[in-house]
């Protein structure tokens, strides 16, 4: 909507490129429990974005979402993605498989058009993300994981921090225990808990408090319904910034198996930022 009451629409046009690749290197040894092995996975990738010939300026909307606010900007990301693996058995016939244990995704924006993009500043924000899934005889849980994950302005310090601890299951029920802190909120603790029930549905709920305002920012539920071909999911959650409740149904095809969702949390917390219960 203009700020003028009218109605508008905006037509903006997007192209990009991406490249990047993927190396890795192996160690093998032999102690008391057979032969181990590690891998060492890493994927340099840089992307650029380029958004142009944007109708209208978005000073002449009223923001209520993204599509008001869009502006011509170009944008270059390097990204280094580090994946370690450790050969484990697995399944009933005992046959050796990788097992993810350490990742380590660090990614930094850069600006070409500083002066209209990013206040003058090329270097933009430095987003970091590190997960640890150790598998020992002192973890008691057959999920455990810590999660570490925000960003960086390099101007102004600290902008987003979340850890994040899993485990379970503990009463048949997976749990997730968040500490986030950024800009708006000094100081959160947020849960989370999920459990499968027959086979192909999904139950999950969270929450996230704020300490110091000492108040709810946000809460929700849902159910989704697992197939081999598609799943469907209906969540509901609470938005603090419009002080309201929705209801969301999501249906996602998944072609025989082969479609799955990125794995891909740069930007904040998917517990605070969505209505979904976190996984990995």
């Amino acid at each position: 909507e203009a700020s003028d009451g009218d109605s508008e629409g905006r037509v903006a046009w997007e192209a990009g490129v991406e490249i990047g690749t993927r190396l890795s290197r192996t160690w093998h040894w032999t102690d008391e429990d057979g032969e181990q092995g590690i891998r060492h996975v890493i994927a340099p990738r840089l992307s650029f974005l380029d958004r142009f010939r944007v109708d209208d300026e978005a000073s002449e909307f009223l923001r209520f979402d993204a599509t008001d606010a869009l502006v011509e900007q170009s944008l270059v990301r390097l990204e280094l993605r580090n994946l370690v693996q450790r050969m484990e058995p697995a399944g009933p016939a005992g046959q050796p498989a990788p097992r993810d244990f350490l990742m380590v995704d660090l990614a930094q924006d850069l600006w070409p058009q500083a002066a209209r993009d990013n206040g003058g500043d090329e270097l933009g924000l430095f987003y970091y993300d590190v997960l640890v899934r150790p598998r020992a005889r002192w973890v008691p849980f057959p999920v455990f994981s810590f999660g570490l994950y925000g960003d960086h302005d390099w101007r102004e310090g600290l902008r987003t921090l979340d850890t994040e601890l899993r485990f379970g299951p503990l009463a048949g029920i997976v749990w997730t225990a968040e500490y986030r802190t950024d800009r708006e909120v000094d100081g959160a603790v947020g849960l989370s808990a999920s459990t499968s029930l027959l086979g192909r549905w999904d139950l999950f709920a969270n929450s996230l408090y704020d300490l110091g305002g000492d108040d709810f920012l946000t809460y929700g539920f849902g159910l989704r319904r697992n197939d081999h071909d598609w799943s469907i999911a209906l969540t509901a959650g609470y938005d603090p910034f419009t002080d309201e409740t929705s209801l969301r149904l999501e249906f996602q095809p998944r072609l025989g198996g082969l479609v799955r969702g990125r794995g891909d949390r740069f930007g904040g917390s998917r517990l605070h930022d969505t209505g979904f219960a976190t996984s990995y």
